[in-house]
């Protein structure tokens, strides 16, 4: 009981300073497809930040389908979309081609205090594509909030790896233990969707 109340005392931290969106800080860096902002892809603007910070890093992606895989390894990154259905980061790796189930996911987070507000993540690698696991999102680290976002994908949609993760009002939808992994998460007025491919069973999660 005594664990639970910590983590709970955590998450509860993390959503009370959760980032407001309407309010952007000027230096806060945008990411445009379309070339009106300064970066035309989320990776670049990742790379822009510098790798030490005590704060919280602001980076707007606008409405686009952004082909890319992005790794972040900084901390305090936080990800703006401008409307969650339309910013889309996809990718269509998975295990099979890459042999690893962290190396395959189209956002992978390795950092602490990440956030992430009305984006879509996704993975369109084939199901069942040998089986193979195809994330659309890798979260590795303490103080990852997620709110507003959809996790799209079939086989391990979501992989909260290792930490402590918050998600609120997010749609994760897959086909077979879609949410998956060793870290501590809450899920606050999600939506689970489980995609019909034939079978009699579905599983939602594995641990």
């Amino acid at each position: 009981m005594k664990f639970i109340f910590k983590l709970l005392l955590v998450l509860l931290v993390q959503v009370v300073f959760a980032f407001d969106q309407k309010k952007l800080p000027r230096n806060a860096l945008i990411v445009a497809k379309d070339g009106s902002g300064k970066y035309k892809t989320v990776q670049a603007a990742v790379n822009a930040l510098s790798n030490n910070a005590n704060s919280e890093r602001v980076i707007y992606i606008k409405n686009g389908t952004y082909n890319e895989q992005v790794t972040i390894q900084k901390k305090y990154v936080t990800l703006i979309g401008q409307s969650k259905d339309k910013v889309i980061i996809t990718n269509n790796l998975n295990h099979a081609k890459t042999g690893s189930s962290s190396e395959c996911a189209t956002v992978r987070v390795k950092a602490d205090f990440f956030k992430a507000f009305d984006i879509t993540f996704q993975n369109t690698a084939p199901f069942p594509g040998n089986n193979a696991q195809a994330p659309a999102l890798y979260s590795y680290g303490n103080k990852h909030f997620f709110q507003n976002c959809n996790f799209l994908s079939y086989q391990d949609t979501l992989l909260s790896y290792h930490g402590t993760h918050y998600f609120k009002k997010c749609y994760i939808r897959g086909v077979t233990d879609f949410i998956w992994g060793f870290g501590r998460a809450v899920f606050e007025n999600c939506d689970l969707h489980i995609v019909n491919k034939g079978s009699k069973t579905a599983y939602i999660t594995a641990n």
